[in-house]
């Protein structure tokens, strides 16, 4: 199983974030009509590591968090807010022993059908399953 659900939990308990977005963190799909800012996050991959006689090894999966606002500096905000919650992160997260949380890229888009601004954090996690 992947670390989804433990992403999930973890993100919804980091005060600054949550004082951003209050609850408003999605899985993939951004609701319509959702107020701003908001957070949705997806799997991208997840690497199956098998071992001797198990397919229980340590798992490692890239998920993005994609932060969205109306207003740039509050993307900028929300990204800043997340990108400090998860980069080199280590230790738990839910039932999972994090081995290492790694930022892999960030990008910066603005969407001119829904005037909205999008940051995209792409990150590697690394994690021993539960």
């Amino acid at each position: 199983m992947g670390i989804g659900k433990s992403l999930y939990a973890y993100l919804i308990t980091v005060t600054a974030i949550t004082d951003l977005v209050n609850q408003r963190i999605y899985p993939v799909i951004l609701p319509q009509n959702s107020p701003m800012p908001a957070i949705t996050y997806q799997q991208l991959v997840e690497i199956q590591t098998h071992t001797m006689g198990s397919d229980s090894g340590p798992g490692r999966d890239i998920y993005d968090i994609h932060c969205w606002a109306d207003k740039y500096d509050d993307v900028q905000s929300l990204a800043d807010a997340a990108s400090t919650a998860l980069k080199d992160k280590t230790g738990t997260m839910g039932s999972h022993t994090l081995q290492r949380i790694l930022q892999e890229d960030r990008a910066d888009i603005y969407d001119s059908i829904t005037e909205t601004y999008h940051i995209v954090l792409e990150y590697t996690i690394n994690y021993n399953p539960a």
